[in-house]
């Protein structure tokens, strides 16, 4: 749960003003209502520039969003979005004007909801570490926090300002392409192909016109705009369009640059048509096959002229061009003639990779999941050390290409990046070579991480793609807040994820084997001072300390409480049934048993953990054993038909399924006295909300 602090700041006297709800100062906003306490100290008051006499007040008095009561009154507005994921309490509702604010989101530089409380912070926030991107002109580069560096990132006196042209230093999105002055260009050259000099379509050679308008000045950008609204609105195909009679005309059919009729009379073909045309020049446009950018609908621009633009000025240029500027969402924008082009989708890799979720170098920074060698140095394949190659794109994608399939026990991996930019996979190096000073050569050696399932985690997982279902309670309690999404990088690697857990008690099922202490805990063996067949071996039984298979007793008080002493389950009795025991733990060592007490907390809960950890390794058999034996022992434990229990009996700690009161049967001496074997109880979990009624003594 989350506690409200107040920070007593040392401060001379006389300098602090009293600010409404710190110590002594009466209460006000949200915590007006808060109930007068004990008269603090004149002292206190005085330093806190309260007036005397002050009073301590009780700010716990709240019912947040969800109902829950007792929240205190200082959360709204203390800078954390509270809203119920991983905090219990929930002040995210129009009642606290959204948390007081902490919890309102704009849409940042890259077009994604980012909390505004990130803004300005104090942490520069340009989408490299964190999720949230607020490095960009829209909002003022973070309000200040992020320091001024150019498109390639080469650090700034100051932040640039707006000249009226395009400054090719700037011509990035985070400057919104030099103030909107460099993108889109006008109208660039290089997405259409000139027909024959002097040479037009025509209707007479299979050419079928469905548009045209007069065009005194031509610009061959606004022609094609054109066409390609008419050719929509006909419901054709535009293959061409020519300059020809002062007009901007648009074709379908066949029109090609073999097609086409000179303008001439000597012209090629003028044979076959009467007299001079009089109307030249003209010229043909063949345009490139259409390009539409990544908006989907009718919010679709055409990129067709802008593509070879794109490509050499923005292409994996390290910003995300989606057409996003921030504040709004543009995805369902109409651009209208001045199209801003979103190339964040497939048909433009993701913009070469700046719309990923964290690009490569970005995996990098945050994992470090290589260690390189020497620079400019290759492996140089004698001994048949390369064992596979392909061309090199990232070091991310490389090692992917090298890295065994699921499942695989490999934990070395080595790969390279050779002068002729391939990626190759490297078995065992036997000796090297240097590519020279000026190389892109490099060998990178790897330490491959994965989970219980065989899940490779060496790249870390990015956190917004880590989907519902995943990763038990880190993905409800982590991955659900946004507080917590965005305070930290947005790769999860596998220590981040293992220090959260255990810090937080989370139960992580893709962990759940010994390798990982069965989510993140710790196993030990207990060794038995016993040898029941006599072979010389000391019996060991595996316990575990995990949030997983935890002990559900968390105090001898508690313990005391459930605990049912001198009687036990009995399989004999409506179907109960005993699924496994520990055996002589419980038996007096006098008998020559361990000695271990039912009523003593850490000695119970030995035998618990047993009994979970024993039902865990019943259901862990499928495709991923972790997987499907916490899904199997989650089913049974809430189950409420299987009436887990745990007892004591003849020295044995023993495990139960359908123990309920009607099966229990009190401790009686009868033939042997299993009554003085060791201390007989139980602890029926099905029932621990209901009281305990005593069955009658069904015999010895």
């Amino acid at each position: 749960m989350k506690l409200a602090v107040q920070l007593l700041l040392l401060a001379p006297v006389g300098v602090m003003a009293c600010a409404g709800n710190t110590v002594g100062c009466p209460p006000e906003g949200y915590c007006a209502g808060a109930a007068q306490g004990a008269e603090l100290d004149p002292a206190v008051c005085t330093f806190h520039g309260a007036p005397s006499p002050c009073f301590d007040y009780d700010y716990n008095f709240l019912e947040d969003c969800d109902g829950n009561l007792d929240q205190s009154c200082l959360f709204p507005g203390d800078g954390f979005c509270d809203d119920g994921t991983f905090f219990l309490t929930n002040m995210n509702c129009a009642t606290y004007n959204y948390d007081g604010g902490d919890c309102e989101e704009v849409y940042d530089c890259d077009g994604n909801l980012a909390l505004l409380n990130k803004l300005g912070d104090g942490v520069c926030h340009d989408g490299d570490l964190y999720t949230a991107n607020f490095d960009c002109l829209e909002f003022d580069y973070d309000n200040g926090d992020c320091a001024p560096a150019d498109c390639e990132g080469v650090c700034l006196d100051n932040y640039p300002t707006d000249d009226g042209t395009c400054q090719e230093a700037y011509n990035c999105k985070k400057f919104e392409y030099s103030f909107r002055h460099c993108y889109p260009p006008e109208c660039p050259d290089g997405w259409y192909d000139m027909g024959r000099e002097n040479y037009r379509c025509s209707q007479r050679t299979g050419g079928d016109r469905f548009a045209s308008f007069k065009m005194d000045d031509f610009n061959e950008c606004e022609c094609y705009d054109w066409c390609q609204d008419k050719a929509a609105e006909n419901g054709v195909e535009l293959t061409a369009f020519d300059h020809y009679s002062d007009k901007c005309r648009c074709w379908t059919g066949d029109c090609t640059d073999a097609s086409t009729i000179a303008c001439h009379d000597d012209g090629v073909r003028a044979d076959e048509f009467e007299g001079t045309d009089g109307r030249c020049p003209s010229a043909t446009y063949f345009p490139h096959p259409r390009v539409d950018d990544c908006h989907e609908g009718d919010f679709v621009q055409d990129v067709t002229m802008y593509q070879a633009y794109f490509e050499e000025n923005y292409y994996n240029d390290g910003y995300c061009d989606n057409a996003q500027l921030g504040n709004m969402d543009y995805s369902e924008f109409d651009w209208g003639d001045s199209p801003i082009g979103d190339f964040s989708c497939d048909t433009f890799d993701e913009d070469g990779e700046d719309c990923l979720g964290a690009t490569c170098d970005q995996i990098f920074e945050i994992t470090n999941f290589a260690v390189l060698d020497e620079p400019n140095m290759v492996c140089d394949g004698h001994a048949n050390d390369i064992t596979k190659e392909a061309e090199w794109t990232t070091a991310c994608d490389c090692y992917e290409f090298c890295a065994p399939s699921s499942g695989s026990t490999t934990t070395q991996i080595e790969f390279q990046r050779t002068a002729d930019n391939m990626c190759q996979c490297i078995d065992e190096c036997e000796s090297q070579s240097n590519c020279g000073l000026e190389s892109t050569c490099q060998i990178f050696h790897v330490e491959r991480h994965t989970d219980c399932c065989g899940d490779d985690w060496t790249l870390g997982k990015v956190v917004t793609e880590i989907q519902e279902g995943e990763l038990g309670e880190f993905y409800d309690q982590y991955v659900l807040s946004r507080e917590q999404v965005q305070s930290y990088p947005k790769v999860v690697t596998l220590e981040f994820l293992r220090t959260f857990a255990q810090v937080q008690g989370l139960c992580v099922p893709e962990f759940m084997c010994e390798d990982y202490a069965f989510s993140f805990g710790s196993t030990t063996t207990e060794y038995f001072e016993l040898d029941d067949d006599s072979d010389g071996v000391v019996p060991g039984v595996e316990i575990v300390q995990s949030p997983c298979l935890d002990c559900q007793v968390t105090s001898q008080e508690q313990l005391d409480n459930i605990t049912i002493p001198e009687y036990r389950c009995d399989f004999n009795q409506d179907s109960a049934e005993r699924y496994t025991q520990l055996k002589d733990y419980y038996l007096y060592q006098s008998l020559g048993g361990v000695g271990n007490s039912p009523t003593v907390l850490d000695d119970y809960c030995t035998c618990e953990i047993y009994c979970r950890l024993t039902k865990f390794y019943e259901f862990a058999h499928g495709p991923c054993n972790a997987t499907a034996g916490y899904e199997g022992y989650l089913t049974w434990l809430e189950d409420p038909n299987i009436k887990f229990a745990v007892d004591s009996y003849k020295g044995d700690c023993r495990c139960w399924d359908y123990c309920t009161n009607e099966t229990l049967w009190q401790c009686t001496a009868g033939q042997v006295d299993r009554c003085a074997e060791g201390d007989v109880a139980v602890v029926l979990w099905a029932f621990l909300d209901a009281p305990f009624i005593p069955p009658q003594v069904r015999g010895a």
